[in-house]
């Protein structure tokens, strides 16, 4: 539970320094650190902002750096930067400090319960990222 914790304050405030200085950067220098993705993301954000952001952060098609940056040249509100981030970025650190937990738990108790759990927490990650892959990138 304290590693969850410190991860999502962690991720918080590196995401709003982040985000800050979109705010107070010249869009010459964001141009320059966000590179291709400054066309596209930027787009999406000034549509729907809060839902672009889970999206985004659930599944990054951009380094989330960048995606701070842009949200704060972007002009997000600060209030939907927020929801739209601590809901994109939860998801993901839960399963990671669940994997990490079972994996601890397979190094210090070598139990086949253990291992079962996480032979199946792979397994249904592994699908539920190969059903994502198809249904978000077009087919060749």
């Amino acid at each position: 539970m304290h590693a969850f914790i410190y991860c999502e304050l962690g991720s918080i405030a590196s995401a709003l320094v982040v985000y800050g200085l979109g705010r107070v950067l010249r869009e010459d220098v964001i141009k320059r650190i966000a590179g291709s993705y400054m066309g596209t993301v930027s787009h999406a954000l000034a549509r729907r902002g809060v839902v672009t952001l889970v999206v985004l952060h659930i599944f990054p098609v951009c380094p989330y750096s960048v995606l701070n940056l842009l949200a704060g040249a972007t002009h997000i509100n600060f209030k939907d930067y927020i929801i739209g981030t601590f809901l994109g970025i939860t998801p993901g650190l839960i399963l990671i400090c669940l994997f990490g937990s079972r994996l601890m738990g397979i190094i210090h108790r070598p139990h086949p319960v253990n291992i079962a759990v996480l032979v199946v927490f792979v397994a249904i990650g592994l699908f539920v990222f190969y059903k994502a892959r198809q249904r978000l990138l077009p087919k060749p």
